[in-house]
């Protein structure tokens, strides 16, 4: 990806400007440092996933298990490149759907059946409280009522990982087995949306039985 840096001195023998040289070059300088920005925030889930392991699940005790009600909702689903871009699929889903976007609570639900932090299939949505139409890619659906196992994360979208450590060695503990994808509600986003404000307040529900 981007101008390989050993083309430099071939390029400006066949006389490609310095001003598009060195564009080129600011192009390659911008993806490579969110590469880097995208394997810094992997390690860090990484390192805090061992963390949480270590601690032998200490905050398992905040999971809750509850019985949550069928609901309609509108959503897109997709594959996305990593748990980053699921605001890049809110995105299209609020363009497609317009004055549907502020009935309900939006929420991401989590298909693939394994952990996986690229190429994840994900569909964004928003509960509905009233019967309604969506034009495609969006669709409306009935999103099934379960027993799940219950855990609300305040803070940083960064650190959800640390959410899902506790409310899977409750289940672990618990004997229970995850019966279906995993669901995130997002019950208070900042304005404008931030990965790092600690004001966020996220629930994660995992189906059980």
């Amino acid at each position: 990806m981007g101008f390989p840096l050993d083309r430099i001195a071939p390029a400006l023998d066949k006389g490609i400007s310095a001003d598009v040289l060195r564009g080129m070059l600011m192009l390659r300088q911008v993806e490579q440092e969110e590469r880097l920005r995208e394997e810094s925030e992997r390690l860090a889930r990484l390192n805090a996933l061992l963390r949480l392991i270590d601690q032998e699940g200490v905050r398992a005790g905040e999971v809750v298990l509850k019985e949550v009600a069928a609901q309609q909702i509108v959503s897109i689903r997709d594959v996305i490149p990593s748990y980053r871009d699921v605001g890049s699929l809110f995105e299209r889903l609020y363009q497609t759907i317009g004055p549907l976007a502020p009935q309900g609570v939006a929420l991401a639900i989590w298909h693939d059946a394994e952990y996986n932090d690229r190429d994840l299939d994900v569909e964004a949505g928003v509960s509905l409280k009233q019967t309604a139409q969506a034009q495609k890619p969006a669709w409306v659906r009935e999103l099934p009522g379960a027993t799940v196992a219950s855990f609300v994360h305040h803070g940083a979208f960064r650190r959800i990982s640390e959410a899902y450590v506790a409310i899977l060695h409750w289940i672990d503990a618990n004997q229970y087995q995850q019966a279906g994808p995993m669901r995130e509600l997002f019950l208070r986003v900042s304005v404008p949306v931030s990965r790092e404000d600690e004001s966020n307040v996220t629930e994660i529900q995992v189906p059980v039985g």
